[in-house]
């Protein structure tokens, strides 16, 4: 199928999804679907095959503050390379000259239904850390991780956590 304003493009008829276990290599579930569908919903779906304890690498299309809650709700843990202006508080963290810093977000409003099986945690905060990475080729990425305990999780090593997303 193409698409554009010359209909000169080609388009995906689909979008594929997959929850995969990079420290033993196996595909823990996989959905595919029609591509009105958004890479978070699949997300969605991949929740049921994940449980407490986990932690979740994830790439700069799934930053939602609803998921953030609902995988702190769940006890799961994330890591989530975010888009530098997405968000008003990555932004001025991007542009600053910290390595690392702890944040609060609030759910919101909108976003309430999402998560009412988890009516206590609606209007409370969460704590999340953002970690600026330098890549070999001097490029930033910005992560966005519940591992905020700066002494358990060192600096250092997400770099290398975040990589392991490209086995």
């Amino acid at each position: 199928t193409f698409y554009g304003p010359k209909a000169d493009s080609e388009q995906s008829m689909a979008l594929g999804s997959v929850l995969y276990d990079v420290l033993n290599q196996l595909c823990l579930d996989s959905e595919i679907e029609g591509i009105h569908v958004s890479e978070l919903s699949l997300l969605e779906r991949h929740l049921a095959h994940v449980k407490q304890g986990d932690l979740l690498l994830l790439d700069r299309f799934y930053p939602s503050k609803w998921l953030f809650f609902l995988l702190n709700a769940k006890g799961v843990d994330f890591c989530v390379r975010m888009k530098k202006d997405w968000w008003k508080v990555v932004e001025t963290f991007t542009n600053s000259k910290d390595t690392e810093r702890i944040v609060s977000f609030k759910l919101p409003k909108k976003d309430h239904k999402k998560l009412s099986d988890f009516t206590e945690i609606i209007d409370q905060e969460i704590k999340c850390r953002l970690v600026k990475v330098e890549l070999e080729t001097g490029e930033i990425e910005i992560l966005c991780t519940s591992l905020t305990d700066t002494l358990k999780h060192k600096h250092e090593e997400f770099k290398e956590l975040y990589h392991l997303r490209w086995n």
